[in-house]
């Protein structure tokens, strides 16, 4: 499997990593003070329209991602240029998301259901408390190997753009069986960005005000009342765009260790 490092050098070292690289901080800056905006403006149509904005950005995030992990499959150390492609890619995946986030609502209703009603029914019963509590842990863990392994279906999609294959609802469990030591592996290399990330999270939170409000409220002082609103001033704008830019890259990063994983499990 391919190190975290050997990710960072294929965002950073392909021969149009400078340009495209500056285009991607350009566009994060332009749609952060959007962002900015949106909260800070006093005119509802002001409001609606960076809220537009906003909603296209993140398709074309999703849509770059595709792009991303299909040079990626093709072993082109390039950057996807900053064009209208991402918008095609998922475009041509619009049934894909949204039935597999109809899926993933389905399997987070069924186990919560099942948690809420043969839990309290083991209680009354007087199964062993241990029983219970492995139950209720079994339909947690089930919950979250379903949500971290759904991405492959994406990544599947992004080998070629084609959507052939990829509605079958069980599809995540086969990843499951195939690469989930890969997958505890690539976690375990994850944390220390993890930690980085998380960090840069709280600076954005002090800056805004929310952490302070969050250790009031634990605190016990204000507790009624706790300050969580947001107080938006530049140098928050510039903490968000630094964070989104990060996040950027870390998510080329984490999506290029999983293209790498699914190449080497799929004909297993």
């Amino acid at each position: 499997m391919p190190s975290i490092i050997e990710g960072f050098r294929k965002i950073y070292k392909a021969p149009n990593a400078l340009r495209v690289h500056l285009l991607l901080a350009g566009l994060i800056v332009f749609m952060t003070a959007v962002n900015f905006l949106m909260y800070t403006s006093g005119s509802l149509i002001v409001k609606f329209f960076a809220a537009i904005l906003l909603i296209i950005y993140g398709i074309y995030v999703y849509g770059y991602k595709f792009r991303f992990m299909h040079n990626v499959f093709q072993e082109e150390f390039l950057m996807p240029e900053i064009d209208a492609g991402p918008f095609k890619a998922v475009g041509n995946a619009f049934a894909l998301l949204l039935v597999w986030g109809l899926y993933l609502a389905v399997y987070a209703i069924v186990t919560s259901i099942l948690t809420a009603v043969i839990i309290p029914i083991a209680i009354m019963a007087k199964i062993p408390i241990a029983l219970t509590l492995a139950f209720g842990i079994v339909m947690i863990a089930l919950m979250y190997l379903v949500f971290f392994f759904t991405p492959y279906i994406f990544v599947a999609y992004s080998k070629d753009f084609n959507t052939t294959g990829l509605y079958n609802m069980l599809l995540p469990f086969k990843f499951v069986r195939k690469s989930f030591l890969d997958n505890l592996i690539l976690w375990l290399k994850w944390i220390p960005l993890a930690i980085v990330f998380a960090l840069m999270l709280v600076a954005v939170w002090k800056q805004a005000g929310i952490l302070e409000g969050l250790i009031q409220s634990i605190h016990g002082t204000l507790a009624a009342k706790p300050n969580l609103q947001v107080i938006y001033t530049p140098k928050l704008m510039v903490l968000q765009a630094v964070l989104a830019y990060m996040a950027f890259v870390f998510s080329f990063v984490y999506s290029n260790y999983i293209v790498q994983i699914y190449k080497a499990k799929r004909e297993q």
